[in-house]
């Protein structure tokens, strides 16, 4: 099978660094892939997916309907035939799939990461008419939508029905090999600047509005009355990233954060570094940092707002509602740190179905059932 994946950029975020567990466990000799993303710029993980057989492919303007679609029909014509074009894209999937119908491509897919159909505001009459078109015409080209959770399905599919295989929850898994290395806990803090007694409460994920950074500041500030040792670990960059480090130095506890940017190393991390984890998003589709912080035995404070499909390990994630406040937060974080830990063999055992393996064989088995007379699928 030839598969068009396309994507805004292969920045880091959770979807693109998804489709690169996925090359690495998929059978590329039976798919052939490759991504078209919507800037000229490079990704940060171009390479990546290059050195995993991928092949990237510019195509701009998609802003510009008109001039988008010329682009995409180009792209096909040079780089295809393609057997399915999968957009990862939420919304404007849509428009990117009418055209792919246009082109004659047979399978078409729209992938929901995302909950919120609405990221960047309200956007008043206009934006409401644009989410309406643009879910009327995924129902309308779409031969097929996956969704990371049941609330990302139900932000962007009509309803879910067990009969109907056109649209499924198709949950990502994790690579959990380095889950099993165990880190060297003093080297790593006394390289990250912290000390042995340091109380480490971390955060993964990219500085925007719906990772709620504002809220985890504040939550800092109160546990730090709880907590004199605390120290605060951030992983991750975006464009809130200066607004947020301005913010802690403002407050005078700029000392009790640090700021990594992006990092390769972040089981390591969460293994070695981190004693829970404060994750207050505002939405999210299926977080892949919840599922990596539950493969390092890592306790976490999350938002209620966050599906309860990435629930592995009993009583290792708490749940609470951004309306409780940032006072009620930081204690919830003090009684998480004092519960018991849970064993390797107690993770492993647990985290298997989430797997990268068995996310990329449920992947394959879906495409083969969109694909009339197909065999069984090899991922």
């Amino acid at each position: 099978m030839r598969v068009l994946h396309v994507f805004g950029k292969m920045d880091r975020g959770g979807a693109e660094t998804g489709l690169v567990r996925l090359l690495r466990h998929i059978d590329r000799e039976s798919y052939q892939t490759d991504i078209l993303v919507h800037t000229t710029e490079p990704g940060t993980l171009d390479d990546a997916v290059r050195s995993l057989g991928a092949r990237i492919i510019s195509c701009p303007s998609y802003s510009q309907p008109l001039r988008y679609a010329r682009n995409l029909a180009r792209i096909v014509r040079q780089y295809g035939p393609y057997d399915i074009v999968h957009s990862h894209v939420h919304l404007y999937s849509g428009y990117i799939l009418g055209i792919a119908f246009a082109l004659g491509i047979p399978i078409r897919i729209a992938h929901a990461h995302t909950t919120s159909n609405n990221p960047r505001g309200s956007g008043g009459v206009s934006r409401e008419l644009y989410v309406r078109a643009m879910k009327a015409a995924i129902a309308m080209f779409a031969t097929g939508g996956f969704a990371v959770s049941r609330e990302c399905a139900e932000s962007l599919f009509p309803p879910i029905r067990e009969t109907n295989n056109r649209w499924k929850v198709l949950h990502s898994g994790i690579d959990l090999e380095p889950f099993a290395v165990c880190a060297d806990q003093k080297a790593l803090r006394k390289d990250l600047g912290l000390t042995s007694a340091s109380v480490v409460i971390g955060h993964v994920g990219r500085f925007d509005d719906g990772k709620n950074h504002s809220f985890f500041v504040d939550t800092a500030l109160m546990f730090l009355k709880e907590e004199p040792k605390a120290m605060f670990l951030l992983v991750g960059d975006g464009p809130l990233r200066a607004r947020t480090e301005e913010r802690v130095r403002e407050l005078g506890v700029r000392d009790r954060f640090v700021f990594l940017g992006v990092r390769t190393d972040v089981p390591s991390l969460m293994i070695g570094a981190m004693d829970a984890l404060l994750f207050p998003s505002k939405f999210e589709g299926l977080p892949i940092t919840i599922l990596e912080a539950q493969a390092a035995a890592l306790p976490c404070v999350v938002s209620d707002v966050i599906t309860k499909e990435c629930d592995v390990l009993h009583g290792i994630v708490r749940r609470l509602s951004l309306l409780q406040g940032p006072q009620v937060w930081a204690r919830a974080l003090a009684a998480t740190l004092r519960e018991p830990r849970l064993t390797a063999t107690q993770v492993r055992s647990a985290m298997d179905y989430w797997s990268a393996e068995h996310s990329a064989q449920r992947l394959a088995n879906a495409y083969h059932e969109l694909v009339p007379g197909t065999g069984a699928a090899r991922a």
